[in-house]
């Protein structure tokens, strides 16, 4: 999906290397964080990345679809739910 895509250049190079976009499915992003850290910092930024990363897709592909939630997920949790 285009959102995975965009996912670094909407959070920026720090908070990609620890939270990597992987997939969308029903309006969900998927986003696999290595450290609990990351996590509050981007549970209380979620808001804000939601409406970056929307725009950003308006921007790149007209007519995508949007993302309606971010679902942050430990790395060893999205392998085994994947």
């Amino acid at each position: 999906s285009e959102a995975v895509t965009l996912w670094e250049s909407v959070v920026g190079p720090q908070i990609a290397k620890n939270a990597v976009a992987k997939k969308v499915e029903n309006g969900m992003l998927y986003v696999e964080v290595s450290h609990s850290i990351w996590k509050t910092e981007i549970f209380h930024r979620k808001s804000q990345l939601l409406e970056r990363l929307n725009q950003a897709l308006a921007r790149t592909s007209p007519g995508a679809p949007v993302v309606k939630e971010i679902f942050l997920v430990d790395p060893i949790r999205f392998r085994q739910e994947s």
